[in-house]
Formats: structure tokens, sequence, C-alpha cells
């Protein structure tokens, strides 16, 4: 199963010291490698000990390209009387451009949000 990471998924796992379950494939975008990786910095940690932390996961970045942009704009424009915070957002384009499911402990972020599938 294609599973795509949110930012509150990782930080648990790191907190726990667990390492993800090897039979899905995991997914993030420059979205959640930033926020994630800033709060690495924050703490005294370097960049390149978080990408240790993808790479002993076997964690992918994938692009934010055309459809992913598409995407998220249709989806903004639909959703603009009740707006999602902008990071969500791209994260569940990214999400829905990669077919795969959102794996998060913030659904109520993205419930709201047509053709997302979530891990349960």
């Amino acid at each position: 199963m294609k599973i795509f990471l949110d930012s509150c998924i990782i930080i648990e796992k790191i907190k726990e010291r667990s390492v993800l379950n090897q039979e899905n494939e995991y997914w993030i975008n420059a979205t959640v490698y930033a926020e994630v990786g800033y709060g690495f910095l924050r703490i005294g940690k370097s960049l390149n000990d978080w990408e240790m932390w993808l790479k002993i996961n076997r964690v992918s970045l994938v692009e934010i390209g055309l459809w992913t942009a598409r995407i998220y704009t249709k989806l903004k424009v639909d959703l603009r009387q009740n707006p999602i915070d902008e990071k969500d957002l791209l994260i569940a384009s990214s999400c829905i451009d990669g077919h795969g499911k959102l794996w998060t402990l913030n659904k109520k972020h993205f419930d709201r949000i047509p053709g997302l599938e979530m891990v349960e």
C-alpha cells in the first residue's frame, strides 16, 4: 500500500524510537520534509540526521509537480468558504495525485477534502 505520511506521524515514530512497517511504501512531499526538518534543526539535530531517518525507514520524497498543483488549486477554490491550512492542502493534494492514502493523527484537518483516502 502507498502511504503518504503527515508530519505528526513521523514525529510520533521518532519519539517512540520505532521504525515504520516495511510492508508498505511510504512517501512525503517537500512540505512534510520542511516541517520535520525545521523541528530537527530546532532541537540541535542536523538535516543529515533527518535524512538518515528517512533512509532507514525507506521513506521516499515525491515532487510537487503540475498535477499536484492543479489538484491543490481546484481544492482551494472548492473549499474557499471553509478553508484548510495551506500546508495540509498541499499534503492532501500530493496524496491524491500519488494515488495513496494519508496517515495522520489530525483527521479533522483533512476530512473535508473530497477524494482523499486516509489510513484507519
